[in-house]
Protein backbone atom coordinates (compact mmCIF):
# COMPACT_ATOMS: atom_id res chain seq x y z
CA UNK A 1 0.00 0.00 0.00
CA UNK A 2 2.44 1.87 0.62
CA UNK A 3 4.18 1.57 -2.74
CA UNK A 4 1.09 2.60 -4.44
CA UNK A 5 0.89 5.62 -2.40
CA UNK A 6 4.43 6.89 -3.28
CA UNK A 7 4.16 5.89 -7.00
CA UNK A 8 0.39 7.96 -6.71
CA UNK A 9 2.26 11.08 -5.20
CA UNK A 10 5.12 11.39 -7.57
CA UNK A 11 2.94 10.75 -10.42
CA UNK A 12 0.78 13.91 -9.09
CA UNK A 13 4.00 15.84 -8.48
CA UNK A 14 5.01 15.15 -11.87
CA UNK A 15 1.97 15.91 -13.45
CA UNK A 16 1.85 19.26 -11.18
CA UNK A 17 5.10 20.40 -13.08
CA UNK A 18 4.37 19.39 -16.16
CA UNK A 19 1.20 21.68 -16.20
CA UNK A 20 2.79 24.87 -14.62
CA UNK A 21 5.71 24.25 -17.57
CA UNK A 22 3.19 23.88 -19.58
CA UNK A 23 0.82 26.63 -19.06
CA UNK A 24 3.08 29.71 -17.30
CA UNK A 25 6.20 28.28 -20.02
CA UNK A 26 5.62 32.21 -21.26
CA UNK A 27 5.49 34.04 -18.39
CA UNK A 28 8.56 32.41 -16.82
CA UNK A 29 10.63 32.73 -19.88
CA UNK A 30 9.58 36.52 -19.79
CA UNK A 31 10.12 37.20 -16.58
CA UNK A 32 13.81 35.71 -16.42
CA UNK A 33 14.11 37.51 -19.92
CA UNK A 34 13.37 40.85 -17.97
CA UNK A 35 15.38 39.76 -15.06
CA UNK A 36 18.37 39.28 -16.78
CA UNK A 37 18.39 41.08 -19.92
CA UNK A 38 20.28 43.61 -18.35
CA UNK A 39 20.36 47.02 -20.79
CA UNK A 40 18.19 47.10 -23.63
CA UNK A 41 18.82 49.17 -27.03
CA UNK A 42 16.70 52.13 -27.08
CA UNK A 43 16.48 54.80 -30.01
CA UNK A 44 18.88 52.53 -31.89
CA UNK A 45 21.59 52.07 -29.67
CA UNK A 46 22.80 50.34 -27.05
CA UNK A 47 25.00 51.11 -24.06
CA UNK A 48 27.50 48.21 -23.70
CA UNK A 49 29.16 50.48 -20.75
CA UNK A 50 29.81 47.83 -18.01
CA UNK A 51 29.82 44.78 -19.29
CA UNK A 52 33.07 42.80 -19.38
CA UNK A 53 32.29 40.62 -22.38
CA UNK A 54 35.60 39.17 -22.46
CA UNK A 55 34.92 37.80 -19.20
CA UNK A 56 32.19 36.10 -20.20
CA UNK A 57 29.57 38.77 -19.80
CA UNK A 58 26.69 38.10 -22.75
CA UNK A 59 24.17 41.09 -23.73
CA UNK A 60 20.82 40.61 -25.59
CA UNK A 61 20.46 42.72 -28.04
CA UNK A 62 16.89 43.28 -28.07
CA UNK A 63 15.03 46.74 -27.58
CA UNK A 64 14.69 49.20 -30.07
CA UNK A 65 16.38 48.82 -33.77
CA UNK A 66 16.46 51.13 -36.62
CA UNK A 67 14.08 49.76 -39.49
CA UNK A 68 14.45 50.11 -43.06
CA UNK A 69 11.52 48.97 -45.25
CA UNK A 70 12.29 47.33 -48.83
CA UNK A 71 16.23 48.81 -48.67
CA UNK A 72 19.69 46.98 -47.88
CA UNK A 73 21.45 49.75 -46.49
CA UNK A 74 24.96 48.08 -46.78
CA UNK A 75 24.40 45.79 -50.03
CA UNK A 76 23.19 48.88 -51.82
CA UNK A 77 25.50 51.32 -50.57
CA UNK A 78 22.50 53.66 -49.07
CA UNK A 79 24.54 55.91 -46.59
CA UNK A 80 22.58 58.31 -45.76
CA UNK A 81 19.59 56.03 -45.27
CA UNK A 82 16.97 57.07 -42.60
CA UNK A 83 15.10 54.33 -40.98
CA UNK A 84 11.02 54.63 -41.78
CA UNK A 85 11.01 53.77 -37.43
CA UNK A 86 12.41 51.85 -34.75
CA UNK A 87 10.83 49.06 -34.36
CA UNK A 88 10.85 46.60 -30.95
CA UNK A 89 12.99 43.24 -31.69
CA UNK A 90 12.36 40.71 -31.14
CA UNK A 91 8.79 41.02 -32.90
CA UNK A 92 7.34 41.05 -35.87
CA UNK A 93 7.29 43.88 -38.85
CA UNK A 94 4.23 42.66 -39.72
CA UNK A 95 2.95 44.41 -36.53
CA UNK A 96 4.10 47.73 -38.09
CA UNK A 97 3.18 50.18 -40.75
CA UNK A 98 4.83 52.60 -43.25
CA UNK A 99 2.55 55.48 -44.13
CA UNK A 100 -0.22 54.31 -42.72
CA UNK A 101 0.70 50.89 -45.17
CA UNK A 102 0.54 47.51 -43.26
CA UNK A 103 3.81 45.58 -43.74
CA UNK A 104 3.58 42.59 -45.51
CA UNK A 105 4.92 39.13 -43.72
CA UNK A 106 7.29 38.62 -46.46
CA UNK A 107 9.97 41.17 -47.66
CA UNK A 108 13.06 42.51 -46.67
CA UNK A 109 14.15 44.93 -44.80
CA UNK A 110 17.39 46.21 -42.87
CA UNK A 111 17.62 46.48 -38.84
CA UNK A 112 20.57 48.70 -37.77
CA UNK A 113 21.76 49.11 -34.03
CA UNK A 114 24.63 51.08 -32.62
CA UNK A 115 26.69 49.58 -30.31
CA UNK A 116 27.96 52.16 -27.56
CA UNK A 117 30.84 51.71 -25.06
CA UNK A 118 32.11 48.18 -26.34
CA UNK A 119 35.30 47.41 -24.04
CA UNK A 120 36.88 44.01 -25.26
CA UNK A 121 39.98 42.91 -26.22
CA UNK A 122 39.62 39.36 -26.86
CA UNK A 123 37.44 38.46 -29.87
CA UNK A 124 33.49 37.67 -28.70
CA UNK A 125 30.67 35.49 -30.32
CA UNK A 126 27.82 37.40 -32.73
CA UNK A 127 24.82 34.25 -31.48
CA UNK A 128 21.79 34.23 -34.06
CA UNK A 129 18.88 32.16 -33.23
CA UNK A 130 17.52 29.61 -35.53
CA UNK A 131 15.68 31.98 -37.46
CA UNK A 132 13.44 31.15 -41.00
CA UNK A 133 14.78 34.11 -42.82
CA UNK A 134 17.59 34.45 -45.23
CA UNK A 135 19.97 37.05 -43.17
CA UNK A 136 23.41 38.78 -43.27
CA UNK A 137 25.03 39.98 -40.53
CA UNK A 138 27.28 43.55 -41.36
CA UNK A 139 29.53 45.01 -38.43
CA UNK A 140 30.79 48.59 -39.77
CA UNK A 141 30.11 47.29 -43.10
CA UNK A 142 32.11 44.04 -43.17
CA UNK A 143 30.05 41.04 -43.45
CA UNK A 144 30.27 38.79 -40.66
CA UNK A 145 28.31 36.01 -41.87
CA UNK A 146 24.93 35.59 -43.81
CA UNK A 147 22.48 32.37 -43.80
CA UNK A 148 20.55 31.09 -47.03
CA UNK A 149 19.97 32.85 -50.15
CA UNK A 150 19.18 36.28 -49.18
CA UNK A 151 17.17 38.69 -51.99
CA UNK A 152 14.97 40.93 -53.24
CA UNK A 153 12.06 39.02 -55.01
CA UNK A 154 10.19 35.96 -53.26
CA UNK A 155 11.12 33.61 -55.76
CA UNK A 156 15.21 34.12 -55.58
CA UNK A 157 15.15 34.19 -51.29
CA UNK A 158 15.86 30.95 -49.68
CA UNK A 159 16.01 30.83 -46.03
CA UNK A 160 18.38 28.26 -44.42
CA UNK A 161 17.05 27.85 -40.87
CA UNK A 162 20.37 27.13 -38.36
CA UNK A 163 21.83 28.92 -35.15
CA UNK A 164 24.55 30.83 -36.31
CA UNK A 165 27.87 31.24 -34.04
CA UNK A 166 30.51 33.55 -35.42
CA UNK A 167 33.35 35.19 -33.71
CA UNK A 168 34.31 38.83 -34.07
CA UNK A 169 37.49 40.54 -33.44
CA UNK A 170 36.75 44.51 -32.78
CA UNK A 171 40.09 46.69 -32.86
CA UNK A 172 38.68 48.88 -30.27
CA UNK A 173 41.60 51.54 -30.96
CA UNK A 174 40.52 52.40 -34.12
CA UNK A 175 36.71 52.71 -33.33
CA UNK A 176 36.33 56.47 -32.26
CA UNK A 177 34.70 56.28 -28.72
CA UNK A 178 34.46 52.37 -28.61
CA UNK A 179 31.72 52.79 -31.13
CA UNK A 180 30.72 50.07 -34.09
CA UNK A 181 27.27 49.57 -36.09
CA UNK A 182 25.80 46.48 -36.02
CA UNK A 183 23.51 45.92 -39.46
CA UNK A 184 21.45 43.01 -40.60
CA UNK A 185 19.85 42.88 -43.65
CA UNK A 186 16.92 40.37 -43.86
CA UNK A 187 14.74 38.90 -46.54
CA UNK A 188 11.88 36.03 -46.02
CA UNK A 189 9.16 34.64 -48.08
CA UNK A 190 6.35 35.06 -45.20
Amino acid sequence: MKRRLKILLYFLIAMIVITVGIFDFPLVTNYLASRYEGKTAQSGVIDLSGKDIDNGDYVYLSGEWEFFWHKFIVTDNITEAQPDFNIKVPSYWSDYSVNTTQLNKGGYASYRLGLKNINTLKPFIVFVPNLPVAYRVFVDGQLIFQSGEISKTYDETKAVPSFTAYPITLNTNEMPGNRAELVIEVSCQF
